[in-house]
Order: structure tokens, then C-alpha cells, then sequence
């Protein structure tokens, strides 16, 4: 039902305001039945009576944000508004809206706020009275905080704050109590709420007192409660050195009683009130009273009138000790000690024998007083003459006298104690009827006093005598000269005991030379002054007191004097002459050595009187070392100096121009010997034009800027040292060519051809006219002022080639130019009317000399009415449609197609293109023909093009093939003569470069062969300045590559370049060495740093980033200069492994090594006593080192400070009577220690030859006896030489080894039964040249197969052993011989190779290339077989010999054809030793060769003649007999055109491209 008017009302609620407005008539009425808010949002139900109304909730003002209501029908119809994303604790004004059919009803507002957020980081803190909390304000707003304290009885306190407060105090409260805590914050009526409980700290208790009433081993300690809450008490007893005694009480205790504690000792008593977790402590200062002496003594010393009286003293700790002595009426003397005390002397106090008197000994400690009381009568007189009888090392007796007052003693007490010390060390108890005692097990050379005590009853009297044991003889006496000329070391061990002084007698020839004292701490001495190479002798003896020891002997010779004034002479390449002054001093004979580096070539050994040698057959330019050695008995002395010999010049040099003008190259064979670098120069008329140093790997140079044609004097120098020896040749540079080579006048009979001279120097010129490659006329020598030449008598027609050729010395070169003679004329032309009245016939007869076609022309007039083309066979036309009557005129021109001139392929433009350019030929024409062929002859491509054109270009070729292009002119059907050119495309690079493997100092790189067509790849490896490290040449089937040899952790660039030809493409990439490990890597501890481990090493070659330190799980990072480090806070005596990366970038190298922190310390235990009383141990040792003892138990002592290897000897006793004297030792028990000793540092091993090596190393910082010295072959177990080495011992040489074989020395130190951890080294020995086969081993004549050109044969790698190294590379020597004797090839290196012994006749053996040999990775169980095919250009014997460089120089090591019909001695050739690190061949190889094989000839070379089949027929015979005459007549016209001139020889073969014609010829 509709209403008229509007209702404004407004409800309050607990939870807000509601104001609600009616808007219109309709019955949509908003009735809110509930309220809720969180901290985030608010949600208002609304009954919802009308169906058809929609409500909708904003914030005021906000109605474009208005979120509609959710209608619930059940169980009763209500509308759910919610809005979100509100903030804590504000107050919000919602509009609630009603809507019925899109319009709004109305509308209601609520005023509400947001629940609060919780406060955040509640935190309490306070002391025993009171709780201090504070918090954070949480998101949003509040209005004040209410803080509520609660206890388990309930609330007890609360307060509010305003929302600015953040903290909050509450005192007055309980100690010790739990209380909960919770801050609520409100706004409005809404709170939210943080808890959190917290307790006060308990009250700590008072009147803390302490009672202990005078008792020695109790205390009891008294207290009142504490206030508040207490769990319970907890009281601490503690004293230094002593574990807490802890006892826990309940909260009504207030005593506790602490018992079994040590007399006089200062306790610290902690009392703390526990409640829950927290404490509070009271201290108090307890202090037990002092214990009693016990075992007081009373003695009187006759001798000096003192009263000693001595006891045991009290347990515990004690302030002083107070002594009063009294008799029956009086206190005689009242004086106190220290609490630790044990006796007292009483002097001046004239005290009378047989009285009783009173001793009272009182323990002090502050007011704590604890007295003894004792009583003695002074006895009789002590014994008569005491003297010591005899002593020994450790032994001494003492003998004394009965007197009438002897029978009147109970017995004697003897005590043995060192002089100016109170401790006894034995007791010995013995009757009356004994006179005499002895002590054994003494210290050597100590003096000692021995107190007799005559007994009787309770009265004792004493005198006493002091003696000295004998000195113990000096053990481990060393004599040795340490290298020295004029002196000698003495040394030993100290012996046990004391002494005071050493006397030192050294003698020569049984005469005194030196006689001298020294301390007792001295333990070694140098004697000066000696005679050089003499034997001394010296006797130790040890003195203590007026006691001496037996003399210990040593002997040793001092080093002999060096030879001095040495003169090293040479007078001649392969002479040395040495002489010296005789050494001063015993000198038995001289050695002398001659060494080449580390080899020795010659050992002469002299007598003393000669002082002269001379060596030869000595290797010329080489550095020698000399050294002279004195000896005497086992003794030398060297003297070391190097000499050179006088290096020998180069071996065949010579000078090419290699077909350039200003250029010549020179090389050679290397000098012989050693020799330092090369100096070359160039000379022209005495004046030195250019020069170049080369070094001594380098056996070629070039000089440049030359003036063409001219005659050079080029001079090779060869230095070593300050050294050199010159020789001298001649070289010639290639002519010049003449310039402006053109075409002058020309006709039908005649060519003019004219230049401009040729730069340089020119002797003459020579022309000559050819057609088709024959000579028209002889040559003709012109003068070299000469600028022309007219040819005459030519055929008209032809196409010639005109050749100048410039002379100088026997050098030619060669300019050509073609030119074409003109055509004659033709004969008897004629105009002739035709077969119908409107054509004309034409005719004419053939001209002389060469053509290829006709033009004929017919005018009218002037003006041109037809042109005709007509074969060169042709001579006749006619012309049809023609005006009957008309004149006409006839015109016939003779014509010939001219080639293309210039043609040029672009060649290694492309791998798959070939670019063709030509200049266009001379006349009338209308296109080109092109064909393409490959090196199989097969055509490839066949075109044409325009005559516009003057360029090709072919595609979709083979990458590194040889191609053809043959080019003709077209004229109608005529074509010009054929003109070809070759060509190669570009060889492809190689795919998937990559690096296979690496190392330290090796780089592998792997790669997928490149497409087309190959010959072989070239390898350059650079290093990051782009300087050339390393080259290899591989055949075209390799696919990887190794180089060794490089310098760890660098960067390189590999460039591999695919080659055929003089083509090649390449492909690139960088790779980096893994970077070396360290060497001599020594893991140490440090001297007094047993927690510690030193690490030293020497640096890594190569390039370094830094290195990774790694030692029981700890890791450094250090600098790549750093080579050494320390690693602390280590477990003392613990193996540890330590490990050293070497890094490069982001590739790593580790080397590791073991090491033991210091063990410096031992420990000892034992067994106490089954029987019998004893108050404790007593321990000593010798020798007698600081050690720092601590007691572990009553059995057992740990032991610090102990020498590495020293052999410590242990005596141990239980003493008893220290507490109540006398004081009893029992027999000692004896115990030796001896600590490991440590490794040798600085083991060092070089190979002295190829058989042997030699170690050196320095001795550790230990005792040590030998040490174990053993040597091993690498990856074996068992050792191949074992060696025990005097201590003296520093160095040790191995021989009979094998060579080039890799050895690990170890060596460990040994002091007793124990021994150091091994050190190691690893060494390589030198290589030798292979043993040589015997005559059996040769190649075999009978199982050779043999051609008119080669010799196929087989040898395997057992015929050389590799005893002296592997057997790297083989080489064939081949020897032109008919000789069966049993012979080696020549014996030198390199030999000539095969283009040598073609070209020169003087010349009988070469040797081919070099054969990489498999033989050290062949299997035991298979022998590797070689098969050689010798002169079929193998390509492992350095392939066939056309390399034209090569061919020129004359040097290239390769496989050619032999001779037929001849007889060839083949030897193989095997190298232990080829080429250097750097792949360069080494100066003197080391090989071997088998015997020269029996001769081998070869065959007969086939001959060439005329085959066929003659059949019955007449006419098919005749055919053959003409062709074969027409053949005859070709072969013996070209002989003869060949024979008039050198250069036709050259020329004659139409391959050759045009420009290389004729060069390089020699007359």
C-alpha cells in the first residue's frame, strides 16, 4: 500500500547511530536488525519483508561505491550488507538505500566504528617489585588503551591510558610471582586484545652467614628466607682448581652444610632464590680451618750446631707456620715460615746432648690457629770418618768409621740429595753393624751430598760428605768438513749428567795441532786453520769437577783446495786445451770432466804432478763445461768453468729470386755444432746494402727492394758465443721485363713490335715471332738499348705471338704480345649475271695465307644493297632480286675471327662461385661460347653470351676445385681460336671447431671435415700478443689436433686454415690451458705453533688468476704471487690433506699434500701398586729438555714440549714420606719416548743422464739416525732401488735406469723405530739414441716387391727397442749402390733429399720424409707392421715431389720415383729424438739405422712405340701407314722447332696460362 507522506526517525543502538529517511510513498521500508564490525569491515542484517526491494550499502557520499545486499530467504527473509577494505577503529557514516523497480525507496545512515586492531610487540621487563610494558600501536586508530594485571587469584589491578601512551609501570607487586598481563584498545564499545605473561624477579635472600667452629674439612652456611615467590634455593660451593659442589633446597630452607672439604682453603658460596626461570644470587667468602703437621722430627747436626726439625705438612692451604722451641722453664726461640714449609734449621742456640726440650708447631690462616706439640731429647755424636770410597758413571759409594759410641745407636739412616738442594732423592735404612753404603742409578758427573744419621731411639745426629759420579763419555761424536778447505765441524750429542767443561785435542799425523776447552753447553764447534785434504783426528773428553770421562774418538779429512789459475784454450773448431795451477795442500789426483749441459763426454783422471789435458773431436760452436775436481781420500773439490769451441759456416747456401726483380731468398743447410743465431747480408760492389739477424732455427731469408737483374754478394754468418765463422755466395735477381710491350705498324708480310727498357740491369735483348707455339724464325739477340724490332716474311692472316725476353746474367724474363698479321686480298673477283635476269652470280679465288671467312658485299652506288657471310671453302655467292640493268659493284673481304684477349678467372673469390672477366676480341662478332670443365675433364657448364659482354660469373661449384674455362669468339658458325685459364674456388673451412681436451700445457682440438675438396689443413696457434707459438700441417683425413707443449693457463687463438692449392680458408677460435698446479708444495707446522699447519710452494708457471687454499674443511683465497700460507686453530697431531687450486679464469688445477700438525706432547700411564704405602710419583728424564709436565691422575701425566725424533728415557718412583719424613723412593721403573721425527723438506731430483738420476735434500729440524731412500717407477709398487742413508747423508744418485723414464723418489726419516711421513719427488731421465739392430735386421731382398719406379717392402717396431726411449718418427734412407758389404748409411743428419739427388748426379743417397711411428701404443700381444711403397710419393714419406717452392729450393723431404734399372740400399732410420717442445727440428737428433739391405734393383721402364692390329685389309693397312708417316713428320718438325731456341723448350706447352710464360729460364 502506497503511503503519502515521509517518516523521519532515528534509532540508537549499542553498536552505532541509525538515522533513517523515507524518500517515498512506497513500502520498502529498511529495519536493521543487528550490527557487526571487525577491524576491516561492516556488516548490517536488514529485515526484508517486501520481495521485490533491493538494498544497497555505501560509505556517505560514496554511492558510486555502493555494494548491493544479499537477499537470505531462510528461515527468515533478511537482506545481509556488507562493505570491506574499511580501517581499524574509525568511525564510518554507511547509507543504506531500498530500491523497488530502479528506484530508490529509502534510506537509512549508521554511524559506526571499526573494531581497533591489537596493539603489536608486547613486551614486559621489571625487577622484583615491579613490570614495566610497552607495545606498539597497531594499524589504524584507538581511543585509549586499558591495561589489566592479573595473578592466579584473579584481578588485581587495571588502568587506562590514552592512545598516545606506549608504555605502562606497575609497581607494589610480589617478587618472584607469574602474572598475566593483557592491553585491550578500545574505541567505542569495541576493544581488541594482547596478552602476554611475565614474572617478577624473586627477592634474594639475607643475613647470609657462614659457621664453621675451627673444623678443617666443613662449613655450614645460614640464611633468612627471601621475600614473595620462591621455587626453590640453589647454594654453590667453589674454589680455584676444584669442580662446584651444588646443593638445591626447598623455598623454607635457610641451612646447608657442606662437608670433606680441604684444610685452609678460601671457598666462594653463591645463594640464589629460584623462581621459575629467573634468579637472584647472594655471595659470601667461607674459609676452612687450617689441618695439623704431622710426622714432626727433631735433629741435631753436631757439626754445625743447628737444630733441624722437619715435618709434614698440613692438607690444604695454610698463611704461615709458627715453630716455638722451649724447655722446661723457657721459650728458646719462636720463628715462622711459610705455610708450605716443611723444615726449619735452628742455629745459636747452644743446646746441651741428653736434655729434653719442647716443640710446638702451630698452622696460621688469619684468626685460625691449629698447634702440634712435640718432645725430644739431643742424642749422641754422629759418625767418624765419613769419605766416599769409589763412584762410577751412575754410581757412588760412602764408607765411615765405628766408635765406642756405637754400640750405643740403634742404627744409621743415609739420605742421597743433590748439593745446594733440600729434596732426598734415596733412603737407605741399615744397622748398627754397617759401615759402608752405596747408591746406584745416579746422574753422571753430578755431585751430591750423603748425610749419615746415627739412630738412637727418638735422638738422631748427623754429618755429612759430598761425592761425584763420573762423567759420561760423549756419544754420537761427528767430525765433518762441510765443504770446507781449512776447517772441520765437530759435533755431538750432550751426554747425560752434568760437567762442566769439554777438552777438544785434534791432531795430525799424531801431532797436536789444536787443544782447547769449551762449555758444557756447547754441542758443536768449528776447528779453523786446518791443512787442506789432510786427515785429522779428534779426541772429546768431558770433565766435571776433577771427574773426566773416557775420550771419544772421531776422524775426518778437510776438502782438498780447488786447482786454481785455469786456462782453457781452443785452436781449432773441435779442440779444447785445459791447464791449471797445482791445489795447496794432500791432494791424491785431479780429475777432469768435460761436459755437453748435464752429459759428460770425456773423464780423465791425472796424478797430483801432471796439471795438463787436452780433448778433441769436439762438436764446434758448442759451450762445454770443464770442471777440474781435486781428491783427496773420499773428498773433492771442483772447480767449474765453460769454454766454447769455434762454430763451423752453413752448408750449402744459396740465393734464388724466386721470379721476382727486386727480391732474393737465400737459405741454406744448417751449420754443423752449436751455434747462436745467423747474420746474412747483401753486398753490391763491396757496400753492404742490407742485413738480417736470424735465429739458429731459421735457415732462410729474403731481401727485398733489390734492383732487378743485378749480381749480389751475399755473406752467411754463424755465431755462438763471441764466435763466428763466414762463407759467401753469389745471387742474381730476376730480370726486369721490358715495358710498353705493344704492336706497331703491321701488313700482310710484316709485324712492328716496340717497348721501353726494362728497369735493373740488363745484358741483352731477345725476340722471336711463334705461330702455334713453333718458332716462325731464330731468335735475335738485340743490345739493351734496343726499343723495337720489325718481323718480317709473315703469312698473311695469323694470329702470332711476339716474345722480348730480357737478359741478365743466365736469367731471362719473358714479355708476350699477339698480334695478327692483316689478311691478303683475294684474286680474280667477278660480277656475273645470275640464273634469272634478277640476280648476279659472284666469284673468286682464295688469297694467300689464313682466314676464316668471307664478307661480300654488293653496292649500287655508294649505298650498300646486300652483306653476306661466307665460309672460308665457299668461293661463290648469289645475290637475288636484283633490278635488271642496273650496275652494281662487288666487294669480298677476307676475314677472321680474333680470340678474346686478357681472360682472367677470379680465383678463391668464393667456395662455391667462379667470376671469368675478359677484354673483347678484335673484329666483327656476335657473342662468346663458354664452357666450364673440372679436374676431371668432365664438363661442368656449356653457355653463351652477348658480344656486350665481357664477364661470367658460374655457380653451385665444388668448394677447392680445379676448374677449366674455355672461352671462344662466334662469328656467324666461325669460332676463334680456343683460349682457356684455371681457376679454383675457394677450399671450405672446417665446421664444429671445438676443443676436445686440455690441460696444463697441451690444447686438443677436434673438427668436422670441411665440404668440397681439400688437400690438407694448416694449424697456427698464437698466443693473447698474436706472436706464433705453435704450426702443424694435417692431411685432409685428419680431424684433430694436439699441441703440446704450451704455457699453462694463456689464452690462445687457434686458426685452422683448409688448403688446396694456393688457396685457403679459415676458421677460428680461443681456448685456454688449464693452469699448472703447483710444484714443491710442503705442508709443515710451524716451530711452538702445534695447532697449526705452514704451507709453502713454489709458484705455478703460466698465467694465474689466484689460488684456493682448502685444510680441513677452511678454504683462502689468495693472490696468484702469494706462495705460502698458514692455517690456524688446527687439531694438534692430526693428519690433515691440504689442497692447492691453481686458478685461470673459470679452469682450475689441484695439487695436494699431506701434513701433521705439531705432536710435540705425549702422554704416559701406569699402573699404581698392588702392595705397599706411597704418597706419590716421582718422574725424571733425560736428556734433560724443558718439558712442561701436567697431571692428568695420581697414574698418569701428559707430556709437553718433546723434541721431535729424540729418544727420551723416563724414571719413574713412588716417593713416600713427604708428608711425614723420612723420605723413601722405591727402585725405579724406566720408560722410553721417542716423538716421530719430521720429513725432510726440499727434496730435489735432476736426471744425470739417460741412466741415471741424482736427489739432494736438506735435513729436517729433528734427531733422526738415517734415512730411507727409495725410488720407484711410476704407477709401480715396488721399488726398484732401496737405500739406508747415514744421517750425514744429503744427497744419493741412482744408476742403471731406464731411460726417458718417468721415476718417483720418496724419502722418509727415520730416528729409532719411528718415521717421518715420506717426501716425494718425481724426475724424468734423459733420452738416448735407439740401440743399434744388429746386421739381421735389415730389409729383406727376397720379400720386397719391386717396379721399374718403386720398391714396396715391410719392416715392424720390433727391429729397435726402446730401451733408451720411445721410438718417436722413422725416416727411409735410400743409397744408389751396388755394394753387398755390411755397412750403415752416412752417418749424419739431415741427409739430402730427393730433389737434391735428381738434380745433382754427384749425389747417392737421400732420405725421405719423416714417419710418425705408433709403435709405443701397439699392444703386447700384436706387433705393428709398416708397409712401405718407396718412389710412389707416399703420402707419409712426405708425398709425391712437385711442390714447385720446394722443387726450387731443392729442400723439400719427400717421396719421389726411382730410377729403373737401378740398384738401391734402403736402411730405415728410427728417432728417439726429432723435434723440440716447439715442433722445430732440434740440432742433433738421436737415432739409429739398420744395415744397408742387400742391392734391390729396379726394373726396366716400359717402352712407347706404335701398337695395334694389322689386318688382311689393303686399304685399313695403308690408313694406318699414312697417319703413322703424318705423326713422324709432326714429331720431327716440332723436335726441330724445339731444338732452335731454349725458351720454345719452355713455351711449348699450351697448358701454361700466358702470363707465367717463359719465366724463370736458365741457358
Amino acid at each position: 500500500m502506497m503511503r503519502t507522506t515521509v517518516l523521519h526517525f532515528a534509532i540508537w543502538s549499542a553498536c552505532g547511530i541509525l538515522t533513517s529517511m523515507m524518500v517515498d510513498s512506497k513500502e520498502c521500508s529498511i529495519d536493521v536488525l543487528k550490527t557487526v564490525s571487525t577491524t576491516d569491515s561492516v556488516q548490517a542484517t536488514l529485515e526484508s519483508k517486501d520481495v521485490g526491494c533491493q538494498y544497497f550499502i555505501s560509505v556517505m557520499e560514496k554511492h558510486n561505491d555502493s555494494k548491493p545486499c544479499l537477499q537470505v530467504r531462510e528461515p527468515v527473509s533478511r537482506a545481509e550488507c556488507q562493505i570491506d577494505n574499511l580501517d581499524p577503529g574509525r568511525w564510518y557514516h554507511l547509507d543504506i538505500r531500498s530500491m523497488l523497480e530502479e528506484k530508490q525507496q529509502s534510506q537509512f545512515t549508521v554511524s559506526l566504528p571499526t573494531r581497533p586492531s591489537a596493539v603489536g610487540n608486547l613486551l614486559v621487563s621489571g625487577d622484583s617489585n615491579s613490570l614495566v610494558v610497552s607495545w606498539q600501536p597497531g594499524e589504524g586508530f584507538t581511543e585509549r588503551y586499558w591495561i589489566v594485571l592479573m595473578d592466579a587469584s584473579g584481578f588485581i589491578w587495571n588502568s587506562t591510558v590514552s592512545s598516545s601512551e606506549t608504555s605502562c609501570t606497575i609497581t607494589d607487586l610480589i617478587p618472584g610471582r607469574l602474572y598475566n598481563i593483557t592491553v585491550y584498545t578500545e574505541v567505542g564499545e569495541h576493544q581488541n586484545s594482547l596478552s602476554t605473561q611475565a614474572q617478577t624477579a624473586p627477592a634474594s635472600v639475607s643475613n647470609v652467614r657462614v659457621e664453621n667452629n675451627a673444623q678443617e674439612n666443613t662449613i655450614r652456611v645460614l640464611w633468612d628466607q627471601a621475600s614473595g615467590d620462591a621455587d626453590s634455593y640453589l647454594v654453590t660451593l667453589t674454589a680455584p682448581d676444584l669442580s662446584s659442589s651444588v646443593k638445591v633446597l626447598s623455598p623454607d630452607g635457610t641451612d646447608v652444610l657442606f662437608e670433606n672439604l680441604d684444610a685452609g682453603r678460601i671457598y666462594q658460596v653463591s645463594i640464589s632464590t629460584r623462581s621459575g626461570a629467573l634468579f637472584n644470587t647472594t655471595r659470601i667468602t667461607a674459609r676452612t680451618a687450617p689441618g695439623q703437621v704431622s710426622g714432626v722430627v727433631m735433629k741435631y747436626l753436631f757439626d754445625s750446631g743447628e737444630l733441624k726439625i722437619y715435618w709434614t705438612p698440613s692438607t690444604g692451604e695454610s698463611l704461615r707456620t709458627r715453630v716455638l722451641l722451649s724447655n722446661s722453664s723457657e721459650i728458646l726461640r719462636n720463628q715462622t715460615a711459610e705455610g708450605s714449609a716443611k723444615e726449619m734449621r735452628l742455629s745459636g742456640l747452644n743446646l746441651s746432648p741428653g736434655r729434653v726440650y719442647g716443640v710446638a708447631i702451630s698452622v696460621e690462616d688469619g684468626d685460625l690457629v691449629n698447634t702440634v706439640h712435640f718432645q725430644g731429647k739431643l742424642g749422641s755424636p754422629p759418625v767418624s770418618d765419613l769419605h766416599i770410597r769409589y763412584a762410577d758413571e751412575t754410581s757412588i759409594s760412602a764408607q765411615w768409621a765405628h766408635t765406642s759410641a756405637s754400640s750405643d745407636r740403634d742404627g744409621y739412616t743415609i739420605e742421597l740429595s743433590e748439593t745446594n738442594t733440600t729434596a732426598v732423592l734415596q733412603t737407605r735404612t741399615l744397622n748398627r753393624d754397617m759401615r759402608e753404603c752405596t747408591f746406584n742409578v745416579l746422574i753422571p758427573g753430578r755431585l751430591y751430598d750423603i748425610t749419615v744419621t746415627a739412630v738412637s731411639k727418638n735422638i738422631q745426629s748427623s754429618t755429612t760428605i759430598q761425592g761425584r759420579t763420573v762423567p759420561l763419555k760423549v756419544s754420537h761424536l761427528k767430525l765433518s768438513n762441510q765443504g770446507s778447505t781449512n776447517s772441520l765441524k765437530a759435533s755431538w750429542e750432550t751426554p747425560l749428567g752434568d760437567l762442566d767443561v769439554y777438552r777438544l785435542l785434534l791432531l795430525r799425523d799424531k801431532l797436536a795441532v789444536i787443544n782447547i776447552s769449551v762449555p758444557a753447553n756447547t754441542s758443536s764447534i768449528l776447528l779453523p786453520s786446518l791443512r787442506a785434504g789432510a786427515l785429522h783426528t779428534l779426541l772429546l773428553t768431558a770433565l766435571s769437577g776433577s771427574q773426566s770421562s773416557k775420550a771419544a774418538e772421531a776422524q775426518c779429512r778437510t776438502v782438498p783446495a780447488a786447482a786454481s789459475d785455469i786456462t782453457i784454450t781452443d785452436s781449432g773448431p773441435d779442440f779444447l786445451n785445459v791447464s791449471w795451477k797445482p791445489a795447496d795442500g794432500d791432494v791424491d789426483n785431479y780429475v777432469v770432466i768435460l761436459k755437453d749441459q748435464e752429459k759428460i763426454i770425456h773423464t780423465l783422471t791425472t796424478s797430483k804432478a801432471n796439471t795438463e789435458c787436452v780433448f778433441r773431436s769436439l762438436v764446434s760452436g758448442r759451450l762445454y763445461s770443464v770442471s777440474i775436481s781435486t781428491h783427496s781420500g773420499s773428498f773433492r773439490n771442483q772447480t767449474l768453468l765453460q769454454h766454447r769451441t769455434q762454430p763451423s759456416p752453413v752448408q750449402k747456401p744459396s740465393a734464388v729470386h724466386s721470379a721476382r726483380d727486386d727480391f732474393l731468398k737465400v737459405y741454406w743447410n744448417h751449420a754443423s755444432g752449436d751455434y747462436d743465431y745467423y747474420e746474412v747480408a747483401i753486398e753490391h760492389n763491396g757496400t753492404r746494402l742490407q742485413s738480417q739477424k736470424l735465429s739458429r732455427t731459421q735457415s732462410e731469408c729474403v731481401f727485398s727492394d733489390l734492383v732487378p737483374g743485378r749480381l749480389y754478394n751475399v755473406n752467411i754468418r754463424t755465431w755462438s758465443g763471441a764466435y763466428d765463422a763466414a762463407i759467401s755466395i753469389r745471387g742474381r735477381t730476376f730480370p726486369g721485363a721490358v715495358g710498353n710491350l705493344s704492336l706497331g705498324e703491321s701488313g700482310s708480310r710484316f709485324l712492328q713490335v716496340n717497348w721501353t727498357s726494362a728497369p735493373g740491369d740488363v745484358d741483352h735483348y731477345e725476340v722471336q715471332i711463334l705461330f702455334n707455339d713453333t718458332q716462325e724464325s731464330p731468335a735475335v739477340n738485340l743490345s739493351s738499348s734496343a726499343r723495337g724490332f720489325l718481323f718480317s716474311e709473315l703469312t698473311p692472316g695469323r694470329l702470332y705471338k711476339m716474345v722480348v725476353s730480357t737478359h741478365s746474367g743466365s736469367f731471362q724474363r719473358a714479355q708476350i704480345l699477339k698480334g695478327r698479321t692483316v689478311p691478303s686480298q683475294v684474286q680474280d673477283a667477278s660480277l656475273m649475271p645470275g640464273t634469272t635476269e634478277s640476280s648476279l652470280r659472284a666469284s673468286w679465288s682464295p688469297g694467300e695465307g689464313d682466314m676464316d671467312f668471307y664478307t661480300v658485299s654488293l653496292y649500287q652506288g655508294n649505298q650498300l644493297q646486300e652483306k653476306r657471310h661466307v665460309q672460308k671453302q665457299v668461293m661463290h655467292a648469289e645475290f637475288q632480286r636484283l633490278v635488271p640493268g642496273q650496275l652494281y659493284q662487288l666487294s669480298v673481304q677476307t676475314f677472321k675471327p680474333s680470340p678474346v684477349l686478357g681472360l682472367h678467372a677470379e680465383e678463391g673469390q668464393s667456395t662455391d662461385t667462379l667470376s671469368v672477366s675478359w677484354s673483347p676480341a678484335l673484329g666483327v662478332f656476335h657473342g662468346y661460347a663458354l664452357q666450364l670443365f673440372d679436374e676431371k675433364e668432365q664438363m661442368i657448364e656449356n653457355t653463351s653470351v652477348p658480344a656486350v659482354s665481357n664477364r661470367y660469373q658460374f655457380h653451385n661449384l665444388t668448394a677447392g676445385e680445379r676448374h677449366t674455362v674455355h672461352i671462344q669468339t662466334l662469328s656467324g658458325s666461325a669460332r676463334s681460336k680456343d683460349v682457356t685459364a684455371h681457376a679454383q674456388t675457394s677450399p671450405a673451412p672446417v665446421s664444429g671447431l671445438h676443443v676436445c681436451s686440455n690441460s696444463s700445457t697441451m690444447l686438443s682440438f677436434c673438427w668436422s671435415p670441411a665440404e668440397g675438396k681439400v688437400e690438407g689443413y694448416g694449424l697456427y696457434l698464437y698466443d693473447p700478443d698474436e706472436t706464433l707459438q705453435s704450426q702443424k700441417t694435417l692431411g685432409d683425413d685428419s680431424l684433430s689436433c694436439v699441441f703440446s707443449h704450451l704455457q699453462p693457463g694463456t689464452l690462445y687463438e687457434m686458426k685452422i686454415f683448409s688448403s688446396r692449392g694456393k688457396l685457403r680458408n679459415q676458421a677460428t677460435m680461443w681456448a685456454r690451458t688449464a693452469p699448472a698446479t703447483v710444484s714443491d708444495l710442503r705442508v709443515e707446522s710451524p716451530a711452538q705453533m702445534i695447532d697449526s699447519l705452514l704451507l709453502r710452494w713454489t709458484r705455478a708457471p703460466g698465467a694465474l688468476s689466484g689460488y684456493v687454499i682448502s685444510v680441513g674443511g677452511m678454504e683462502q683465497h689468495l693472490g696468484p704471487e702469494v706462495t705460502q700460507t698458514v692455517f690456524q686453530t688446527l687439531v694438534p697431531g692430526r693428519l690433515y690433506l691440504a689442497t692447492v687450486q691453481s686458478c685461470s679464469e673459470d679452469l682450475r688445477s689441484s695439487t695436494s699434500a699431506a701434513g701433521r700438525t705439531g705432536q710435540s706432547f705425549g702422554d704416559m700411564n701406569w699402573l699404581a701398586p698392588v702392595t705397599g704405602d706411597y704418597e706419590d710419583f716421582h718422574l725424571t728424564w733425560s736428556p734433560p729438555d724443558t718439558l712442561h709436565i701436567s697431571r692428568l691422575s695420581l697414574t698418569a701425566r701428559l707430556l709437553e714440549g718433546l723434541h721431535s725424533g729424540r729418544l727420551y728415557n723416563f724414571s719413574l718412583r713412588t716417593v713416600s714420606g713427604t708428608r711425614s719424613p723420612p723420605v723413601a723412593y722405591s727402585r725405579a721403573l724406566h720408560h722410553t719416548i721417542r716423538m716421530p721425527p719430521f720429513p725432510t723438506p726440499g727434496l730435489h731430483c735432476f736426471p744425470l743422464s739417460s741412466s741415471s738420476v741424482s736427489c739432494s735434500w736438506k735435513p729436517p729440524d729433528s734427531d733422526y739416525d738415517s734415512f730411507i731412500l727409495e725410488c720407484y717407477k711410476k704407477g709401480s709398487r715396488t721399488p726398484v732401488y732401496t737405500h739406508t742413508l747415514g744421517n750425514s747423508t744429503l744427497s744419493q744418485q741412482f744408476d742403471r735406469l731406464e731411460p726417458f723414464r718417468n721415476y718417483s723418489i720418496s724419502i722418509t726419516v727415520k730416528s729409532g723405530d719411528k718415521q717421518s711421513s715420506s717426501a716425494r719427488s718425481s724426475v724424468i731421465t734423459m733420452i738416448d739414441r735407439p740401440p743399434v739392430p744388429p746386421a739381421s735386421v735389415r730389409v729383406n731382398e727376397r720379400s720386397a716387391v719391386l717396379t721399374h719406379y718403386s720398391i714396396q717392402f715391410q719392416f715392424n717396431c720390433s727391429w729397435f727397442s726402446d730401451a733408451n726411449g720411445a721410438i718417436r718418427y722413422f725416416t727411409i734412407i735410400v743409397t744408389e749402390s751396388n755394394d753387398v758389404e755390411n755397412l750403415f748409411p752416412e752417418q749424419r743428419h739431415p741427409l739430402p733429399s730427393y730433389l737434391e739427388y735428381r738434380q745433382n748426379s754427384s749425389i747417392r743417397a737421400y732420405q725421405t720424409g719423416y714417419l710418425l711411428s705408433r709403435c709405443s701404443e701397439q699392444s703386447t700381444s700384436k706387433i705393428q707392421v709398416l708397409e712401405i711403397n718407396l718412389g710412389a710419393g707416399m703420402r707419409r714419406l712426405g708425398g709425391a715431389c712437385n711442390d714447385p717452392e720446394s722443387i726450387q729450393q731443392r729442400k723439400h723431404l719427400c717421396d719421389g720415383p726411382l730410377k729403373p734399372r737401378t740398384a738401391y740400399r734402403i736402411s730405415v732410420r728410427a728417432f728417439t729424438q726429432l723435434f723440440d717442445e716447439e715442433d722445430r727440428e732440434v740440432q742433433r737428433p738421436l737415432y739409429s739405422d739398420t744395415y744397408l739391405s742387400l742391392p734391390l734393383k729396379t726394373q726396366s721402364a716400359p717402352r712407347n712405340g706404335l701398337t695395334g692390329a694389322v689386318t688382311a685389309a689393303t686399304f685399313l693397312m695403308s690408313m694406318v701407314l699414312a697417319v703413322t708417316a703424318i705423326l713422324l713428320y709432326r714429331k720431327r718438325a716440332h723436335k726441330i722447332a724445339v731444338q732452335e731456341s731454349p725458351v720454345t723448350k719452355i713455351c711449348m706447352w699450351k697448358a701454361l696460362p700466358n702470363t707465367q710464360m717463359c719465366l724463370g729460364i736458365k741457358r
